[in-house]
């Protein structure tokens, strides 16, 4: 059991002095080992996580409602079976008050729709391969979190290129020298996939 900094809406993190909740977080059960995502008990709350995330217990801590289809390629399974995971997820905002104070501003826009911070920092603890976005039809889906606590997907061509190095439009590995994410178009809900998602959007550096 650990004891994390929680901040349950957007006023929380803009107010002076930010208002966080100290509470208690409890792992239980594994749910999809090679993105380390776990269930946890938090004060007797049933959510998700990142457990790379959880564990840096100095962070700030956002809830948001994440959805993990079934048809992505390195969805759950259950019985030999992709299942889909829909829930509140524990998402490490970093630990600089000042810094999340203007992501939730929205003060450091880069792109003209805003600018969201990508979820998966990094994945992988030996369980699979390690990779920062979920696959599926050969394309990749890079998820992020929008300043209302929206969690979406950036969608690019998964396809390596003939001569080899990363599809068109890949996001590059995560830095922690970086901004976020630079919404380039709208995110729009698309019914056929499930998902929030856009297909413009390019990560800022620091």
């Amino acid at each position: 059991m650990s004891t994390i900094k929680l901040y349950a809406k957007k006023d929380d993190f803009t107010s002076l002095p930010p208002k966080s909740t100290a509470i208690s977080v409890t792992e239980s059960t594994s749910m999809i080992p090679a993105y380390d995502i776990h269930e946890y008990n938090l004060a007797g709350l049933s959510v998700y996580g990142f457990s790379y995330q959880v564990n840096c217990v100095d962070s700030n801590f956002a809830l948001a409602s994440m959805t993990i289809p079934a048809y992505f390629e390195e969805a759950r399974v259950v019985n030999g079976k992709r299942v889909d995971m829909h829930g509140l997820f524990l998402v490490n905002m970093g630990d600089s008050a000042g810094y999340l104070k203007e992501f939730f501003e929205d003060k450091r826009i880069f792109g003209p729709f805003g600018c969201p911070k990508r979820v998966l920092a990094k994945a992988g603890n030996g369980a699979g391969v390690s990779k920062e976005y979920f696959t599926f039809n050969n394309m990749r889906f890079y998820p992020f979190i929008l300043p209302d606590f929206t969690i979406g997907y950036y969608v690019c061509d998964g396809a390596v290129p003939p001569r080899g190095g990363e599809p068109r439009g890949a996001w590059r590995a995560y830095d922690p020298a970086e901004d976020g994410v630079a919404l380039d178009a709208p995110v729009t809900y698309d019914p056929t996939l499930g998902l929030y998602i856009t297909r413009a959007a390019h990560i800022e550096p620091r």
